[in-house]
C-alpha cells in the first residue's frame, strides 16, 4: 500500500511539474525520469520517517533541477516554483489532519491510516490541478518579471513546516527548532540575493532590447532621409531637361503638352517623402519619420533652426524628443488649425533646451499619470521621458496653457 501511495504521490508532483517548470524543453524521457525519481524519493520517505525539512529539500531540489532551464533568471522563480509544490503536499497532508480531528470530534471514531493517505492525495489532485492551470493563466510565473508572492511561498512553507514537525514531534527540541531557523534563514538570505540578481538581469535584457529597437529605428529613418536625398538629386538631374523640354513647347505654343507636364510635375512633388532641416540630426530623423502622420492628419507644423547639440546619449535624446512629439500629435486638436510648433535653442545659462507645444481642446486639467487616450500620457511614455531627463541632469516641465499645452526640457549642452 505505502508503495502505491508513494506511486501516486510521484505522479501527482509531475504532473505539477509539467504544467508549471519554466524549462519548456525537456522531452518526455526526462520527465519520466523524474517521476521514477520522485516515486522512490516518497517510499523512501515513508520507510524512514523523513522530517518535513528533508522532504521539502529533497521536492524543491528536484523541481529546480528539472525546470532550470540553464540561465540564472530562471533559477529563483524555479526554486520558488518548487516551494510552491511542497507546500500543496503540506497543505493536503494537514488537511486531512484536521479533517480526521473533525470526524473523532464529532463522530467519536478515527479514520484508518490509509483511508487518510488516500484522502491527502485526492486532495493533493484538486490542489494540483487548480493551481497548477492558475499559475499557467498567470505570466509573472513565466520568467518574464518578479513577483514578491513567490518570496511570500517561501516564509509560509518554512513556518508550515515547523508547525507540522512540532505536531510529530510532540514536544520539540529546542537544538532542533534553532538548527531549522538558522537554516530557513540563511536559505531565505540566498534567495533574496538570487532575487536581486535576477531583477538586475532583467534590467540589463530590458536596456538591450530598447537599445536594439532604438538603434533599428534610427536606421530605419536614416534609410529614408538617404532615399528623400536620392529623389531629390534625381529631380535636379531632370531639372534642366524639363526646363528644355518646356522651352520646346512655348516655342511650337502647345499649350496641352506644357500643361500636361506642369500636372505630371506638380504630382511627383506631392509625392515625394518628406524631409526636414532643423539644425539637429535626431530631431531630423524623428520628425521625418512623423511627417506623414502629421500631414495626415491636418496639422500645421513649424520647427526652427538650431545647430548647437545637448550633450546627452543621442538614443536618450530620440527616446526623449520622440515620446514627446508623438504625444503631441496625438493629442493635437484645434476647433480652427491643429498646430505644433518646435522650438530649440539656449537658455540664459547656456543650457540647450527644446520645447513642443500643440494646440488642444479641452479646458480640464490633463492627467499625466493616466494612459487613457484623451490624456497626454499615452502608455509609458511621459515615465520614460522624466527617467531619462533626470538620468542626464536635466529638467522637464509639462505645461497646460489655455488653448496649448506645452513640454519644456532642458538639458547639459555640448560645448
Amino acid at each position: 500500500m505505502n508503495l502505491f501511495i508513494s506511486i501516486v504521490e510521484g505522479l501527482l508532483i509531475s504532473r505539477f511539474t509539467s504544467m508549471t517548470a519554466i524549462n519548456k524543453n525537456r522531452k518526455t524521457a526526462s520527465l519520466i525520469v523524474y517521476t521514477l525519481i520522485q516515486c522512490t524519493f516518497s517510499y523512501l520517505a515513508f520507510l524512514f520517517n523523513f522530517d518535513s525539512f528533508l522532504s521539502t529539500f529533497i521536492i524543491v531540489f528536484n523541481y529546480t533541477l528539472f525546470s532550470f532551464n540553464n540561465t540564472l533568471s530562471s533559477l529563483p522563480n524555479s526554486v520558488f516554483l518548487g516551494f510552491t509544490l511542497n507546500l500543496l503536499i503540506l497543505i493536503a497532508n494537514s488537511s486531512t489532519v484536521i479533517l480526521n480531528y473533525a470526524i473523532h470530534y464529532f463522530f467519536n471514531m478515527q479514520l484508518h491510516f490509509y483511508v487518510m493517505l488516500i484522502i491527502s492525495k485526492l486532495l493533493l489532485w484538486l490542489l494540483v490541478e487548480t493551481i497548477g492551470r492558475l499559475i499557467q493563466r498567470n505570466i509573472h510565473y513565466n520568467n518574464s518579471k518578479i513577483n514578491l508572492f513567490n518570496l511570500s511561498v517561501l516564509l509560509v512553507t518554512s513556518l508550515y513546516s515547523l508547525l507540522f514537525d512540532s505536531y510529530f514531534h510532540k514536544l520539540i527540541k529546542v537544538q532542533y527548532f534553532l538548527i531549522n531557523t538558522v537554516i530557513l534563514s540563511l536559505l531565505v538570505l540566498v534567495i533574496y540575493k538570487l532575487f536581486e540578481i535576477q531583477k538586475q538581469n532583467l534590467i540589463a535584457i530590458s536596456n538591450q532590447k530598447l537599445l536594439e529597437k532604438e538603434i533599428a529605428f534610427q536606421k530605419n529613418n536614416y534609410q529614408k532621409i538617404i532615399s528623400n536625398e536620392n529623389e531629390t538629386r534625381k529631380i535636379r538631374h531632370n531639372y534642366k531637361h524639363l526646363l528644355l523640354l518646356l522651352k520646346e513647347y512655348t516655342e511650337k505654343e502647345d499649350l496641352k503638352n506644357i500643361e500636361n507636364t506642369l500636372n505630371n510635375q506638380l504630382k511627383n512633388i506631392d509625392e515625394l517623402k518628406y524631409a526636414i532641416n532643423t539644425g539637429n540630426e535626431s530631431m531630423n530623423f524623428i520628425i521625418s519619420h512623423y511627417l506623414p502622420l502629421i500631414k495626415e492628419s491636418n496639422i500645421d507644423l513649424k520647427c526652427n533652426y538650431f545647430e548647437d547639440q545637448p550633450n546627452i546619449d543621442k538614443l536618450d535624446f530620440y527616446i526623449i524628443f520622440g515620446n514627446i512629439l508623438e504625444n503631441a500629435i496625438e493629442h493635437c486638436d484645434s476647433d480652427k488649425i491643429k498646430k505644433v510648433n518646435i522650438e530649440a535653442g539656449k537658455t540664459t545659462d547656456d543650457r540647450y533646451y527644446f520645447k513642443i507645444t500643440n494646440t488642444i481642446l479641452t479646458t480640464d486639467n490633463i492627467d499625466l499619470s493616466s494612459s487613457r487616450k484623451n490624456s497626454i500620457n499615452h502608455g509609458q511614455g511621459i515615465t520614460s521621458i522624466k527617467q531619462l531627463v533626470k538620468k542626464n541632469n536635466g529638467i522637464v516641465k509639462f505645461m497646460q496653457l489655455k488653448n496649448n499645452f506645452r513640454v519644456v526640457v532642458i538639458l547639459p549642452m555640448n560645448n
